[in-house]
């Protein structure tokens, strides 16, 4: 029951860590309009929130899912939802105009970051530099 309860786990934390981030970029922009007239390189700075906080939110449950529970079964799982996300942004349908090269670059960094964060995450040991 316990390894069911990791396997479930598992695979609705990195769902869930990306769901949150997307739903923070809706509330920043509910509490402050104003965030989607802020722009860089045309593009909002909401935009590049989302993906900094899918990627910590991501990396975080890497490492909270390695600390859990070491098994490779439930790593593995891990990763279900961040294919899944990658592979549903990469089918959406884009306006016919050409892409810009900063919209291309910020598409593509959503949707490789949790795959990125969650694998950095299970891989980190905890500790910061190099031992002497």
């Amino acid at each position: 029951m316990r390894s069911l309860l990791t396997l479930l786990l598992a695979i609705t934390a990195p769902a869930a860590a990306i769901v949150t981030a997307v739903l923070a970029q809706f509330a920043l922009q509910t509490v402050w309009p104003g965030v989607m007239n802020i722009s860089l390189d045309g593009l909002s700075v909401d935009s590049y929130l989302t993906v900094v906080a899918m990627l910590l939110l991501s990396f975080l449950v890497g490492v909270w899912l390695r600390r859990r529970g070491p098994n490779r079964s439930s790593q593995a799982a891990s990763f279900v939802a961040p294919i899944i996300w990658f592979i549903a942004i990469l089918l959406t349908k884009h306006p016919a105009r050409a892409l810009s090269s900063m919209e291309t670059f910020l598409l593509l960094a959503g949707a490789v970051a949790p795959l990125v964060a969650l694998a950095a995450g299970l891989r980190w040991e905890g500790r910061v530099g190099v031992a002497v």
